[in-house]
Protein backbone atom coordinates (compact mmCIF):
# COMPACT_ATOMS: atom_id res chain seq x y z
CA UNK A 1 0.00 0.00 0.00
CA UNK A 2 1.25 3.73 -0.66
CA UNK A 3 0.29 5.96 1.73
CA UNK A 4 -0.93 9.39 0.78
CA UNK A 5 -2.74 12.37 2.43
CA UNK A 6 -5.33 13.50 0.36
CA UNK A 7 -7.14 11.32 -2.57
CA UNK A 8 -8.67 13.34 -5.33
CA UNK A 9 -10.71 11.97 -7.78
CA UNK A 10 -11.68 13.37 -10.99
CA UNK A 11 -13.94 12.19 -13.95
CA UNK A 12 -12.36 13.54 -16.90
CA UNK A 13 -8.90 13.98 -19.21
CA UNK A 14 -9.65 17.35 -19.33
CA UNK A 15 -9.96 18.16 -15.21
CA UNK A 16 -7.10 16.00 -14.89
CA UNK A 17 -4.64 18.09 -17.25
CA UNK A 18 -5.27 21.16 -15.25
CA UNK A 19 -3.69 19.83 -12.48
CA UNK A 20 -1.06 18.00 -14.13
CA UNK A 21 1.36 20.90 -13.75
CA UNK A 22 1.06 21.37 -10.12
CA UNK A 23 2.20 17.75 -9.40
CA UNK A 24 6.17 17.41 -8.69
CA UNK A 25 7.87 14.01 -8.45
CA UNK A 26 4.66 12.50 -9.91
CA UNK A 27 4.63 8.48 -11.44
CA UNK A 28 1.60 6.32 -12.57
CA UNK A 29 -0.04 3.69 -11.28
CA UNK A 30 -2.14 1.15 -13.33
CA UNK A 31 -4.64 -0.71 -10.66
CA UNK A 32 -7.21 -3.18 -12.58
CA UNK A 33 -6.50 -1.20 -15.69
CA UNK A 34 -7.55 2.39 -13.44
CA UNK A 35 -5.00 4.91 -13.73
CA UNK A 36 -3.65 6.55 -10.42
CA UNK A 37 -1.18 9.46 -10.30
CA UNK A 38 1.01 9.59 -7.20
CA UNK A 39 3.34 12.86 -6.15
CA UNK A 40 2.86 16.17 -4.19
CA UNK A 41 0.94 19.43 -5.05
CA UNK A 42 2.36 22.28 -2.38
CA UNK A 43 4.38 19.50 -0.22
CA UNK A 44 1.66 17.32 -0.05
CA UNK A 45 1.44 13.41 -0.66
CA UNK A 46 -1.70 13.16 -3.15
CA UNK A 47 -3.44 10.19 -5.31
CA UNK A 48 -5.02 11.87 -8.42
CA UNK A 49 -7.90 9.15 -9.89
CA UNK A 50 -9.35 9.40 -13.03
CA UNK A 51 -12.35 7.81 -12.16
CA UNK A 52 -14.25 8.32 -15.69
CA UNK A 53 -18.30 9.62 -15.85
CA UNK A 54 -21.06 8.45 -13.80
CA UNK A 55 -21.60 7.13 -10.25
CA UNK A 56 -20.90 3.18 -10.85
CA UNK A 57 -17.05 4.62 -12.24
CA UNK A 58 -16.94 6.93 -8.53
CA UNK A 59 -17.67 4.30 -6.90
CA UNK A 60 -15.37 2.05 -7.73
CA UNK A 61 -12.55 4.37 -7.70
CA UNK A 62 -12.82 5.47 -4.39
CA UNK A 63 -13.18 2.03 -3.15
CA UNK A 64 -10.23 1.38 -4.59
CA UNK A 65 -8.32 4.10 -3.56
CA UNK A 66 -9.24 4.05 -0.32
CA UNK A 67 -8.08 0.18 0.19
CA UNK A 68 -5.03 0.97 -1.53
CA UNK A 69 -3.71 4.20 -0.88
CA UNK A 70 -5.28 4.82 2.61
CA UNK A 71 -5.38 8.42 2.18
CA UNK A 72 -6.45 10.83 5.34
CA UNK A 73 -9.24 12.64 3.21
CA UNK A 74 -10.69 12.57 -0.42
CA UNK A 75 -11.58 15.19 -2.60
CA UNK A 76 -14.37 15.32 -5.67
CA UNK A 77 -13.17 17.90 -7.80
CA UNK A 78 -14.04 18.90 -11.93
CA UNK A 79 -16.89 20.60 -13.20
CA UNK A 80 -20.00 21.19 -12.60
CA UNK A 81 -24.03 21.90 -14.05
CA UNK A 82 -24.99 25.34 -12.35
CA UNK A 83 -28.94 24.20 -12.35
CA UNK A 84 -29.89 27.69 -13.62
CA UNK A 85 -28.51 29.36 -10.47
CA UNK A 86 -25.01 29.95 -10.50
CA UNK A 87 -23.19 31.97 -13.00
CA UNK A 88 -20.87 30.09 -15.23
CA UNK A 89 -16.61 29.96 -13.70
CA UNK A 90 -18.03 30.75 -10.50
CA UNK A 91 -16.52 28.37 -7.40
CA UNK A 92 -18.95 26.00 -5.46
CA UNK A 93 -18.40 23.97 -2.49
CA UNK A 94 -20.82 21.21 -1.20
CA UNK A 95 -21.93 20.88 1.93
CA UNK A 96 -24.84 18.08 1.28
CA UNK A 97 -25.17 15.97 -1.53
CA UNK A 98 -28.19 14.46 -2.93
CA UNK A 99 -28.52 11.02 -5.84
CA UNK A 100 -31.60 12.71 -7.63
CA UNK A 101 -32.02 9.57 -9.64
CA UNK A 102 -32.78 7.41 -6.87
CA UNK A 103 -36.31 6.78 -7.02
CA UNK A 104 -38.08 4.44 -4.29
CA UNK A 105 -40.89 6.29 -4.11
CA UNK A 106 -43.11 2.87 -4.67
CA UNK A 107 -42.26 2.17 -1.39
CA UNK A 108 -43.10 5.41 0.53
CA UNK A 109 -39.83 6.96 0.50
CA UNK A 110 -38.89 10.01 -0.55
CA UNK A 111 -36.30 10.42 -4.11
CA UNK A 112 -33.04 10.01 -3.34
CA UNK A 113 -33.24 7.76 0.01
CA UNK A 114 -31.92 4.77 0.32
CA UNK A 115 -32.55 1.59 2.74
CA UNK A 116 -30.75 2.84 6.11
CA UNK A 117 -30.79 6.58 5.05
CA UNK A 118 -33.51 8.91 7.31
CA UNK A 119 -32.18 11.70 4.67
CA UNK A 120 -31.62 11.91 0.96
CA UNK A 121 -28.56 14.22 2.29
CA UNK A 122 -25.20 13.02 2.88
CA UNK A 123 -23.26 15.95 4.31
CA UNK A 124 -19.71 16.25 3.74
CA UNK A 125 -16.83 16.98 6.36
CA UNK A 126 -17.43 19.78 8.36
CA UNK A 127 -13.51 20.67 8.97
CA UNK A 128 -12.78 19.76 5.12
CA UNK A 129 -15.78 21.86 3.74
CA UNK A 130 -14.00 24.78 6.76
CA UNK A 131 -10.73 24.44 4.77
CA UNK A 132 -12.43 24.51 1.31
CA UNK A 133 -14.08 27.93 2.11
CA UNK A 134 -11.11 29.39 3.67
CA UNK A 135 -9.47 29.15 0.03
CA UNK A 136 -12.28 30.72 -1.54
CA UNK A 137 -14.54 33.15 0.66
CA UNK A 138 -16.61 34.22 -2.66
CA UNK A 139 -17.25 29.99 -3.12
CA UNK A 140 -21.08 29.10 -2.96
CA UNK A 141 -21.97 26.72 -0.84
CA UNK A 142 -25.00 24.41 -0.71
CA UNK A 143 -26.26 21.06 -2.45
CA UNK A 144 -25.29 19.55 -5.10
CA UNK A 145 -27.16 16.94 -6.86
CA UNK A 146 -25.46 13.71 -8.86
CA UNK A 147 -27.25 11.43 -11.05
CA UNK A 148 -26.20 9.55 -14.37
CA UNK A 149 -27.49 12.39 -16.53
CA UNK A 150 -26.00 15.43 -17.88
CA UNK A 151 -28.53 17.49 -17.26
CA UNK A 152 -29.81 19.57 -20.50
CA UNK A 153 -32.97 21.02 -19.26
CA UNK A 154 -34.69 23.54 -17.43
CA UNK A 155 -37.79 21.56 -16.53
CA UNK A 156 -35.24 19.26 -15.33
CA UNK A 157 -32.82 21.46 -13.88
CA UNK A 158 -35.83 23.46 -11.82
CA UNK A 159 -37.63 20.08 -11.34
CA UNK A 160 -34.00 18.66 -9.50
CA UNK A 161 -33.12 22.16 -7.63
CA UNK A 162 -36.85 22.39 -6.42
CA UNK A 163 -36.90 18.78 -5.52
CA UNK A 164 -33.83 18.63 -3.12
CA UNK A 165 -32.84 22.38 -2.76
CA UNK A 166 -29.63 21.83 -4.98
CA UNK A 167 -27.62 24.22 -6.42
CA UNK A 168 -25.23 22.24 -8.86
CA UNK A 169 -25.43 18.80 -10.35
CA UNK A 170 -23.01 16.38 -11.53
CA UNK A 171 -22.36 12.61 -11.93
CA UNK A 172 -19.88 11.55 -9.93
CA UNK A 173 -19.80 13.42 -6.36
CA UNK A 174 -22.78 11.82 -4.18
CA UNK A 175 -20.95 8.29 -5.49
CA UNK A 176 -17.97 9.32 -3.67
CA UNK A 177 -19.57 10.78 -0.81
CA UNK A 178 -21.81 7.60 -0.01
CA UNK A 179 -18.22 5.10 -0.38
CA UNK A 180 -16.15 7.38 1.31
CA UNK A 181 -18.81 7.52 4.59
CA UNK A 182 -18.90 4.32 4.10
CA UNK A 183 -15.30 3.59 4.54
CA UNK A 184 -14.75 6.38 7.35
CA UNK A 185 -13.06 9.04 5.02
CA UNK A 186 -13.41 12.45 5.75
CA UNK A 187 -14.53 14.17 2.62
CA UNK A 188 -15.14 17.37 0.54
CA UNK A 189 -16.59 18.60 -2.81
CA UNK A 190 -15.01 21.68 -4.53
CA UNK A 191 -16.37 22.14 -8.40
CA UNK A 192 -16.44 25.45 -10.83
CA UNK A 193 -19.42 25.74 -12.70
CA UNK A 194 -19.44 24.60 -16.78
CA UNK A 195 -22.98 25.45 -17.82
CA UNK A 196 -26.30 26.14 -16.52
CA UNK A 197 -27.84 22.59 -16.79
CA UNK A 198 -30.22 23.96 -19.44
CA UNK A 199 -30.88 23.31 -23.25
CA UNK A 200 -27.74 24.77 -24.23
CA UNK A 201 -25.70 23.08 -21.70
CA UNK A 202 -23.70 20.87 -23.91
CA UNK A 203 -22.54 24.17 -25.58
CA UNK A 204 -21.47 25.99 -22.45
CA UNK A 205 -20.03 23.04 -21.57
CA UNK A 206 -17.79 22.79 -24.43
CA UNK A 207 -16.61 26.42 -24.24
CA UNK A 208 -16.12 26.17 -21.00
CA UNK A 209 -14.85 23.21 -19.98
CA UNK A 210 -11.01 24.28 -20.25
CA UNK A 211 -11.27 27.53 -18.48
CA UNK A 212 -13.30 26.04 -15.80
CA UNK A 213 -10.91 22.98 -15.22
CA UNK A 214 -7.89 25.29 -15.39
CA UNK A 215 -9.26 27.24 -12.30
CA UNK A 216 -10.33 24.50 -10.61
CA UNK A 217 -6.59 22.93 -10.39
CA UNK A 218 -5.84 26.07 -8.93
CA UNK A 219 -8.16 26.11 -6.28
CA UNK A 220 -7.40 22.36 -5.73
CA UNK A 221 -3.89 23.54 -5.43
CA UNK A 222 -4.58 26.33 -3.12
CA UNK A 223 -6.52 23.94 -0.59
CA UNK A 224 -3.38 21.67 -0.78
CA UNK A 225 -1.06 24.53 0.31
CA UNK A 226 -3.74 25.53 3.10
CA UNK A 227 -4.72 21.44 4.15
CA UNK A 228 -1.13 21.28 5.36
CA UNK A 229 -0.52 24.90 6.93
CA UNK A 230 -3.64 23.93 8.87
CA UNK A 231 -2.24 20.19 9.93
CA UNK A 232 1.41 21.89 11.13
CA UNK A 233 -1.01 24.34 13.39
CA UNK A 234 -2.86 21.58 14.63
Amino acid sequence: MIKVTVGLIIAMEEEFSSLESYISGRREIFIKGQRFVVGKINKVKIAVALAGIGKVNAARTTTTLSQNFSPECIISTGVAGGLGKLPKLSIFIADGLVQHDIDLTSFGRAKGVLPGMDSPIIRTTIEIKNMLKKVSSSANIGIIATGDQFIASEEKAKEIAEEFGALACDMESAAVAQVAKLEGIPFGVIRVISDDAGQNAHEDFSVFLEKAASLNGKIVADFLAHYIESKKSN
